[in-house]
């Protein structure tokens, strides 16, 4: 079990190393910009970290694909606004 940061003590401790992450955040940057980086030749790069950033990138794949069929879908078939959706 790693330590709790005694800075940020009602964090969760990731379970990703912080190359692990940085390696995480450049691929979903690549996709938030619309490119469509492919996972295994990414990982290919990355061989020390594949096994434990493969089911990261799966998700963000995933997310991406998630968001981006809401934003397409017609507004008749999107979640109606709730009330408090139109008090902010």
């Amino acid at each position: 079990m790693q330590e709790v940061n005694p800075e940020r003590p009602f964090e969760e401790p990731s379970e990703l190393t912080d190359e692990e992450l940085d390696a995480f955040g450049e691929f979903t940057e690549a996709l938030v910009k619309g490119e469509r980086p492919d996972m295994e030749t990414y990982l290919a790069c990355r061989p020390e970290m594949a096994e434990r950033l493969r089911p990261s990138l799966e998700a963000a794949i995933w997310l991406k694909g998630q968001f981006d069929g809401i934003r397409t879908r017609p507004a008749a078939l999107r979640r109606p606004s709730l009330p408090s959706d139109d008090a902010s």
